[in-house]
């Protein structure tokens, strides 16, 4: 079990985002938790 974190910019969710938090809960293991930070684009510069 790991505890795995990722984060993006989910402005336009699409098939590629689904597929990256699918592979981080998969890489936690069955009851490893997944945190993801999601942040607008208007605080990315």
């Amino acid at each position: 079990m790991a505890n795995v974190i990722t984060y993006g910019t989910y402005d336009l969710f699409h098939i590629g985002h689904l597929k990256l938090l699918q592979r981080g809960r998969a890489l936690g293991g069955e009851n490893g938790p997944l945190t993801n930070l999601a942040l607008c684009s208007k605080l990315v510069i």
